[in-house]
């Protein structure tokens, strides 16, 4: 029996390849949809589905479980160009029944979120904003969002959006920043900064967002609650409960009632950095296993959430020369701090556990989540230039 069935999927393993080679032959071009069972073909400039679709379509892509994009490029040249080749014409989706569910009429089309997709008509290319460590924006055309049935669910009046993360999503509507539901309610109403850096990125951490007014940064709740007064130079997000604002180049941290519970004493380091540096990054200092690393008097070390000293400030500043700031943070029991140039791994009573070897190297961007910090019992340092990993002792390994 066992036998017969591995006979029978060679034959049609062997059929299969015998069809697409006699397509091939034929046409042009195959792209073969496997989680939908489809195959495209094209012939003479046009793609079609076999057994589906005639040749009438200029592109065709891969989308999710449910969908393949389908395009027709019936688009002028734009004065965006660069990202704008990957959205020339209009598109709509298509069913793995061959059936054009979503219309071919957007010009962009974003992933489903929670149900949901952003559309775009109107849309004339994408550009970069905020200088070093540019963010990406789509230029042009207004936003809605429709359904998996192809119904326009959400009016397209949006300027632009992310989409939906959770709940809500983000929207810049006159030159202001929002949040909707999935029923197009303006839950947090449009009035905010749209901050050049920021954007339409920005997400909610431990239930709280920093948004930006009259250009001071403040905090919100998911209802649209203000947490606290707007009046912050500086701020990050929530971690732990807590999160560091700063004024006049002094930083403290707020809980989640908007009450100073760590003063306004602490250096706004990036102020040793080369390069300019967004407002809101420049206090991305936050509490991680119960310690969060700050610096005073040009030193750093770490304090516990009632402000106490942890650890004593003996270390140096640190920052990449990327657009992503991080002092430093604890992640499975250890810390990389730099001392005398080098880098090595302190525990939380501040005890020496992998020596002061490694580099502190602008070759590589370097200092993100995963980067210095320990994760699965390993961690991504520079020896000798080269990038390596080791583990809790200090031993290399390999990076599997």
């Amino acid at each position: 029996m066992k036998k017969t069935i591995v006979i029978l999927f060679s034959l049609i393993m062997l059929q299969n390849i015998y069809s697409t080679k006699n397509l091939k032959d034929q046409y042009d071009e195959v792209k073969e949809f496997s989680k939908h069972n489809l195959t495209a073909v094209k012939k003479d400039g046009k793609w079609g589905i076999i057994n589906k679709t005639p040749l009438k379509y200029d592109d065709i892509r891969e989308f999710d479980d449910e969908f393949i994009l389908v395009n027709i490029n019936n688009e002028k040249e734009s004065e965006y160009r660069g990202y704008r080749d990957s959205w020339i014409g209009k598109w709509g989706l298509m069913d793995k029944n061959g059936r054009e569910v979503v219309p071919i009429k957007y010009d962009v089309i974003k992933h489903f979120s929670n149900g949901l997709a952003a559309v775009n008509i109107g849309f004339e290319g994408i550009a970069e904003r905020g200088g070093f460590g540019k963010c990406v924006i789509y230029c042009g055309g207004k936003w809605g969002f429709i359904d998996r049935a192809g119904k326009e669910v959400i009016t397209l009046k949006y300027s632009d959006t992310e989409g939906f993360r959770g709940d809500l999503a983000p929207v810049l509507y006159k030159d202001k920043m929002g949040f909707i539901d999935k029923t197009g309610k303006e839950v947090i109403l449009p009035i905010y900064d749209d901050d050049p850096w920021y954007h339409t990125y920005q997400n909610f951490s431990d239930g709280v967002i920093k948004l930006k007014l009259n250009g001071k940064w403040g905090f919100i709740d998911k209802s649209g609650k203000k947490i606290g007064n707007f009046i912050y130079d500086y701020a990050s997000d929530f971690s732990e409960g807590v999160a560091a604002v700063g004024i006049d180049k002094k930083l403290g941290f707020i809980d989640k009632s908007g009450k100073l519970v760590i003063p306004l004493k602490y250096d706004i380091y990036p102020e040793y950095h080369t390069y300019p540096i967004p407002d809101y990054e420049m206090s991305a200092t936050f509490f991680r296993e119960g310690l969060a690393a700050v610096v005073l008097s040009g030193k750093l070390g770490f304090i516990d959430k009632s402000g106490k000293e942890a650890i004593p400030f003996i270390y140096e500043p640190l920052c990449t020369y990327y657009e992503n700031i991080m002092i430093s943070f604890f992640s499975e029991g250890l810390a990389p701090v730099l001392f005398n140039g080098k880098f090595g791994f302190i525990d939380k009573n501040g005890r020496e556990i992998i020596p002061f070897i490694y580099d502190n190297s602008e070759d590589y961007y370097i200092f993100y989540e995963e980067d210095y910090c320990f994760k699965n019992g390993k961690a991504k340092v520079v020896f000798d230039g080269k990038q390596v990993y080791i583990d809790k002792k200090g031993n290399f390994i390999s990076e599997e």
